[in-house]
């Protein structure tokens, strides 16, 4: 009696194809949505991802996009609003959430290894990383983490055929949409969509959720400046010497501003314009009491600028023409760094408490 041969490479053949073919689809799925920004194309599928980890899609999105760029940003969370394309840059948004500047030199180093040496690095600094890390204000996963898996060959391929990416392409698809004030919806290109508050009711009760955090973890007892940061800043420019580098200090509400004060952390914010300046030559300081600070209809929550008010900082920072706000933003260099901080100590009230000023809705002209 002949072997039934033909009939075990059918069954071999339909197992293969069980196992094969799902994974073929859910592969061609995954890499069509690509939540995690792993493929070089767009296929515009989905035009909003609601991004998990920011850091990890950046991250992947630098090492693989077949994009290129002449400009990168680096910056906090708070980045996200600010679009240097509306002022003719092709700028990657390396903004990262909860950034510290001893993460600046591993992302910026990945950048130009994969994308080339920037013309232009746009540096948005937050006064918080002023302070020495600790364990409640290193709470990210570091860049290296994220950058060490990319050396994995299969790196892709896994990300491809894996159930939980599929689960995670498939709510980009269906389930994904800007909620306002929401956090973690971008676009393909980085750039992140954030819906408006209903009323300043919601924008209240998460600033007071931001005083009580950088009240306690930021500049409470634990906060000691980092001695380390000019250094940083300085190997930070000197390792990439054909950039041109462009400072600025990222807005924060009216309320946040005031922690930083009742805090006693006045002085070291002087100490940090110093070092900016000695080390970059100028910075556009967007901190302190001014028209757009004071209005809290720009913020959705305490330091968090909407996206539109993200566009003039852009113009601030580029010395672009403004319409109104002439006070929002001002150049620091050597020759006016005593007079800004003098102007800064007078500027606003001083007997009351964050939280006062919080609910008191300090008027548009902040000016003493």
């Amino acid at each position: 009696m002949a072997p039934a041969r033909p009939h075990f490479r059918r069954y071999v053949l339909s197992m293969m194809a069980l196992v094969i073919g799902p994974l073929i689809a859910v592969g061609a799925f995954v890499f069509a949505v690509d939540p995690l920004w792993i493929s070089p194309i767009d296929t515009g599928i989905t035009r909003l991802y609601c991004v998990k980890d920011e850091r990890q899609n950046k991250i992947d999105k630098a090492r693989f996009d077949s994009a290129r760029y002449d400009s990168v940003l680096l910056a906090s969370s708070r980045g996200n609003s600010f679009d240097f394309g509306t002022a003719g840059y092709h700028t990657f948004n390396f903004a990262l959430g909860g950034m510290f500047p001893f993460e600046y030199q591993p992302v910026l180093d990945l950048f130009a290894r994969y994308q080339g040496e920037p013309k232009t690095v746009f540096l948005a600094l937050d006064f918080y990383g002023t302070a020495e890390p600790t364990k409640t204000t290193d709470t990210d996963k570091p860049p290296q983490f994220f950058i060490e898996r990319l050396a994995d060959p299969f790196y892709r391929l896994r990300n491809t055929l894996s159930w939980q990416v599929l689960a995670y392409a498939a709510s980009d698809v269906t389930s994904c949409g800007t909620t306002p004030g929401g956090y973690g919806v971008f676009d393909r290109t980085g750039r992140m969509h954030v819906g408006h508050l209903a009323s300043l009711k919601e924008f209240f009760r998460r600033a007071r959720a931001n005083l009580n955090f950088y009240g306690r973890e930021r500049y409470g007892v634990s906060y000691t400046y980092n001695a380390e940061l000019k250094d940083m800043l300085k190997r930070l420019r000197d390792s990439h010497p054909h950039s041109r580098f462009v400072v600025f200090t990222t807005p924060e509400s009216a309320p946040m501003w005031r922690l930083v004060i009742e805090h006693g952390r006045f002085d070291d914010y002087a100490r940090w314009l110093g070092e900016i300046v000695e080390v970059f030559g100028e910075v556009h300081d967007f901190l302190g009491y001014n028209s757009v600070t004071t209005d809290y209809e720009n913020f959705y929550d305490g330091h968090h600028l909407y996206p539109e008010i993200g566009r003039l900082v852009v113009k601030r920072v580029l010395d672009l023409p403004v319409s109104g706000h002439e006070d929002f933003g001002v150049r620091v260099t050597a020759e006016n760094l005593a007079d800004h901080i003098a102007r800064q100590r007078s500027r606003g009230p001083t007997d009351i408490s964050a939280y006062q000023l919080l609910s008191m809705r300090t008027p548009s002209n902040p000016s003493p």
